[in-house]
């Protein structure tokens, strides 16, 4: 990153928006380097620091396995890049019109794979 280029664009990641690496990376390099910050948090130290900041606070996390904010920084750098599938919206919105297998009001626990 010592190089600097004119077009020079950096994207940082955070759920929280108070990582000290990735803090530290922006102060180091926002004087001579565009960053733009998908962030879970806006109103945090990364959010005042970074030219440009993508909200996905909605994709807030409530459970042990973090996921929800993983997927969306993961699809939203894939749509940023032509790579989402067209039938993204679709799909989801089939999948949350289905039935679901069983009551979750009987449930302990649910584990979730998938695939496309």
């Amino acid at each position: 990153l010592d190089a600097v280029h004119p077009d020079d664009h950096i994207v940082v990641i955070s759920r929280s928006g108070t990582t000290a690496d990735v803090i530290e990376i922006v102060e180091k390099y926002r004087h001579t380097h565009r960053i733009t910050a998908l962030l879970g948090d806006l109103d945090t130290e990364l959010g005042r620091l970074c030219d440009r900041v993508i909200d996905l606070s909605f994709a807030d996390e409530q459970s042990i396995v973090q996921t929800r904010f993983a997927s969306t920084v993961l699809t939203t750098l894939r749509a940023s890049i032509g790579l989402a599938p067209d039938d993204l919206i679709a799909g989801a919105e089939v999948a949350l019109a289905a039935a679901l297998p069983a009551d979750p009001a009987t449930l302990r626990q649910v584990v979730f794979l998938g695939h496309r």
